[in-house]
């Protein structure tokens, strides 16, 4: 159960990395 939850977790902190990095390009373009 920990771990299927930690997994989930790292999947919605990568997603959140990502959402993040296209902002961040968005505003150097």
């Amino acid at each position: 159960m920990d771990v299927l939850w930690n997994a989930e977790s790292e999947v919605k902190m990568l997603i959140a990395l990502e959402d993040l990095c296209e902002r961040t390009v968005g505003l150097l373009k």
